[in-house]
């Protein structure tokens, strides 16, 4: 072996003059006496339940019985010894790491290949069954799987329980895929029922076309009321919500309705997704709606509201090595590249993204609620959500809106410059913020 090359994997390479190195640096006269204190010193560099020890042991043999050889040719003199084993010494040998396998490293059982998993077993299969059951029930208790140890009890006692768990377990997996199926058809008929704006007649007359597919209105009703996240405080000028409930309530709904593809998930894709979110705001336009407030301080037509959007792409820097692809999870559930996320999104504000390592590494991200702070109307919602995602998630993406021309004169809208036209849009945020002042003095009083 070529002492410059590294050695194989999980083995530590060594000189024969290195070996008898370690046996100068012991204080006995006699070369047995060396020897031993060479193999204790190496020995001593593993665990006594070190599956590689035997093998130690087995080659430090062979190599002391080689150096009794050279030592007793040499008729026990240092200098002829070295002299005549000069090329000898500097050979190499290889003894395998503590506590590292040498070879291809092993995979786990579950990861094999079932012809693999055939040949690991071939001698565990072959005892008697019985004695494999009972192994198999201690095994599981004491691994805490009391449960599943009485089932194996239970089955190997009679060949009708067997039959009979295996009805039930056919039955109750017949069950959830029913389940599944009919909660695909509820979504898709609360799509429906929201993207067509239906009355509860007008959803009851489509309704009788095919009562199997479409559920009736109370069904519908409840996976509606699913949609919304906790109302934590509304009144007649004001409407919040905690942002960690929203940001909870919209990564539970996402994960409802990616389903099976997020389960696909590789552990490491799992753990780099981030969080990452934006806030902005908006205002009423100058709309007047039908509210009456008991106060002239506050306008209809100076609502103001803030939201929150957000999103959820792969941290590139945990698997950019082992993946190429880069994916971007929007509101729509499609998929684009970073670049083009980026570059339609350069007019929102961003905020700093969260470490990915504090982010849940399922939570999904939070998409703007454009209509849940909207003050139109003393109840919430404040009108029912009209796309396919904001049924699943009551989001929809939030984007900034210049100010309005019914604002502006006909004399500025003809020569003002943007920077008019900015100082138009602070005007009017100052005023948005005034009557929000005003609003918390009021309740203050109250």
């Amino acid at each position: 072996m070529d002492c410059a090359q590294p050695g194989p994997s999980g083995m530590r390479v060594l000189t024969r003059n290195d070996l008898f190195n370690i046996m100068e640096r012991s204080d006995s006269s006699t070369f047995i006496k060396k020897l031993e204190f060479m193999e204790r010193g190496l020995l001593n560099q593993y665990a006594e339940n070190d599956q590689n020890i035997a093998d130690v042991k087995q080659k430090l043999s062979i190599i002391r019985h080689q150096f009794k050889q050279k030592w007793a040719a040499a008729r026990n003199t240092k200098a002829r010894f070295l002299e005549n084993n000069a090329e000898w010494l500097r050979g190499c040998i290889s003894l395998p790491k503590a506590g590292v396998s040498p070879g291809r490293p092993q995979k786990s059982f579950s990861d094999l290949s079932e012809r693999s998993k055939r040949r690991k077993t071939k001698d565990i299969r072959s005892s008697d069954p019985d004695e494999l059951t009972y192994a198999t029930q201690m095994k599981l208790r004491e691994t805490g799987k009391v449960d599943a140890s009485q089932i194996v009890k239970n089955l190997t006692k009679s060949p009708k329980r067997a039959r009979k768990y295996a009805a039930a377990m056919k039955k109750s997996i017949a069950e959830e895929e029913q389940d599944k199926s009919n909660k695909s058809k509820h979504l898709r008929a609360l799509f429906m029922y929201t993207e067509a704006g239906l009355t509860q007649a007008q959803y009851e007359i489509v309704r009788e076309t095919n009562p199997s597919f479409y559920p009736c209105y109370s069904i519908l009703q409840k996976l509606k009321k699913e949609c919304y996240p906790e109302i934590h405080h509304i009144t007649e000028t004001c409407a919040e919500v905690r942002v960690q409930n929203l940001m909870d309530h919209t990564a539970q709904r996402l994960i409802l309705h990616i389903g099976e593809a997020g389960e696909q998930l590789s552990e490491l894709e799992k753990q780099s997704l981030v969080l990452i979110s934006k806030w902005g705001c908006d205002g009423s336009q100058q709309m007047p709606y039908k509210m009456k407030f008991e106060t002239k301080l506050i306008l209809n037509a100076k609502q103001f509201q803030s939201s929150m959007r957000g999103g959820l792409r792969p941290n590139l820097s945990h698997y950019r090595e082992d993946y190429e692809r880069r994916l971007v999870l929007n509101n729509g559930g499609e998929t684009r590249s970073q670049e083009s996320q980026i570059e339609s999104e350069q007019d929102d504000t961003v905020l700093q993204e969260p470490n990915a390592s504090r982010a849940n590494p399922f939570v999904l991200g939070i998409f703007a609620l454009r209509n849940l702070l909207a003050l139109r109307a003393p109840h919430y919602p404040a009108r029912t959500c009209s796309s396919k995602h904001e049924a699943l998630t009551w989001t929809k993406p939030f984007r900034a809106r210049p100010p309005s021309p019914n604002s502006i004169s006909g004399s500025q809208r003809s020569t003002a410059s943007m920077a008019a036209r900015r100082k138009q849009a602070e005007f009017e945020a100052a005023e948005h913020l005034a009557a929000l002042k005003a609003t918390a003095e009021m309740q203050m009083r109250f």
